[in-house]
């Protein structure tokens, strides 16, 4: 499998990380039915996932980013798996569009994963990115003391010289 992934274009890494969004969705619906996420997931991401940097897109990202996040409540795990294939974001006013702001709670429950993540990828940080002020503020709301955090900080900074 991992040598299919490596031939093939990127529309088929993005594919993929759909299916598996699609499954962890399943799994997260009906509770108990399935044990993808145990079972699967992460030995998908580590013994299966392409390791070359050309296998690394913006589009995959994007696609991490959004499992990632409407997965919040396995976000701690799935962080450590995906965290080594993440890239810069190439057109960073495509990033907010993927996670939307109004339906995700990745910035109030895990505040520091989700700040992890967006650290990562956005690196020149769009001006017209309109929710970065908002989940900015949501992460401190959640956690206080992300306050102080070099990356929130770096991250602010990226936001406010743009």
């Amino acid at each position: 499998m991992r040598s299919v992934l490596v031939k093939n274009k990127t529309d088929l890494r993005v594919a993929t990380i759909k299916v598996i969004g699609k499954w962890l969705d399943k799994e997260r619906k009906e509770p108990g039915e399935q044990d993808i996420w145990s079972n699967n997931v992460p030995e998908f991401f580590k013994n299966v996932w392409p390791r070359q940097k050309f296998a690394a897109s913006s589009a995959v990202t994007e696609q991490l980013v959004k499992v990632a996040f409407e997965n919040f409540e396995k976000l701690p795990e799935l962080l450590d798996l995906i965290l080594p294939f993440l890239t810069p974001l190439e057109k960073q006013n495509n990033f907010l569009p993927v996670i939307d702001t109004e339906k995700t709670n990745v910035f109030d429950r895990r505040p520091r994963e989700a700040l992890e993540i967006m650290h990562r990828v956005l690196i020149d940080i769009s001006p017209y990115m309109r929710d970065m002020e908002e989940i900015l503020e949501r992460i401190i709301k959640a956690d206080d003391t992300l306050k102080t955090n070099e990356k929130f900080l770096e991250l602010r900074h990226r936001w406010y010289s743009r």
